[in-house]
């Protein structure tokens, strides 16, 4: 699982705060004065300007209910409808810090990601122990098993997809459908959620083919743009929606592949017997003036210096389309 990309020697890169108190002394109300340390006569007149403004307010109170129940000749009933809504709204017979909708406004990991223009990853979860991820055609009942993978790879990479649906089967369990590294490019099947971590994802990668660009975006915004070199006619660079599978520091930094190469789900549809399964890798180069032309038998080149800046924006799992 996960061989290195393009046939590649080298190795994987692996307080509550409590409420203030104050020392400041009330301020006066309208109408009374602030008590100091012994009882006065304000005090007392206050108090009974209270009491009268009470009962004045209750008075006028109950005249405006009696003349809304009055008006018209409509009965009591809206009134008292009109009343438990107002109460309803306040929120006093709502549990404490729930939404007052009774329509949930909740979103899965994977809706609250495309929300705001990200992407989820999963990755093989640590509770598998030795045990393989099982992938399905569909989700139950009458799903067939298609592929295992196994938690790491041959270099010791955590299996990692992305994350494309998602669906809750009959007996309740969450499932997703991710892309997989394996051909045909494309291919897709179901994991259960509870085998894989999800990890949201900021930053995609886009190719164009035609200008020999590779654009970087973040949250749906164009970041950076970089020059790239493509696959020659023969082995052209595939074009299709792919993911970082595995990153590898080339053992011969100086050498073709440059100094820091990237695999992705890909496969070169020309190469299938190519070291590594023929899988396509962004990488860099060692031949600066490549960069911008059709040289490679599928692999997509940047100079060092731009590899090198584009790889921590694009962890494993990282979306990476190239558009024919």
């Amino acid at each position: 699982m996960y061989p290195p990309p393009c046939g590649i020697s080298g190795s994987p890169l692996m307080v509550v705060e409590s409420p203030l108190m104050s020392d400041e002394k009330p301020r006066a109300r309208r109408g009374e004065s602030v008590p100091e340390d012994g009882p006065s006569t304000g005090k007392t007149l206050a108090t009974a300007g209270k009491i009268l403004l009470g009962l004045g307010l209750i008075i006028v109170i109950i005249v405006l209910l009696g003349g809304l129940r009055g008006r018209d000749g409509v009965s009591g009933h809206m009134g008292s409808g009109v009343t438990e809504a107002m109460i309803q709204s306040t929120g006093e017979n709502s549990a404490a810090g729930e939404p007052l909708s009774t329509t949930s406004t909740s979103l899965t990991q994977l809706e609250q990601a495309e929300a705001e223009n990200g992407y989820l990853a999963a990755r093989a979860s640590a509770g598998l122990g030795a045990e393989d991820i099982r992938v399905y055609d569909s989700i139950p009942p009458g799903s067939k098993l298609t592929h295992t993978f196994p938690r790491t790879g041959e270099l010791d990479v955590v299996t990692t997809f992305l994350v494309k649906d998602e669906a809750v089967s009959d007996d309740g369990r969450r499932w997703y459908e991710v892309y997989l590294p394996v051909r045909p490019n494309g291919s897709t099947g179901w994991v259960r959620a509870e085998d894989v971590d999800t990890v949201r994802l900021d930053h995609h990668v886009r190719v164009r083919l035609e200008d020999y660009e590779l654009d970087l975006f973040q949250n749906g915004k164009l970041v950076d743009t970089y020059p790239v070199g493509l696959g020659k006619e023969g082995t052209p660079t595939p074009g299709g929606t792919y993911y970082v599978t595995i990153k590898m520091r080339p053992s011969n930094p100086a050498g073709a592949y440059g100094q820091l190469a990237m695999g992705i789900s890909g496969f070169s549809e020309q190469l299938p017997d190519w070291p590594g399964g023929g899988q396509v890798g962004i990488h860099g180069t060692n031949d600066e003036s490549s960069v911008g032309s059709s040289v490679s038998h599928g692999c997509i080149r940047l100079h060092n210096e731009d590899i090198l800046e584009l790889n921590p924006s694009v962890p494993l799992g990282t979306p990476v389309f190239i558009e024919r």
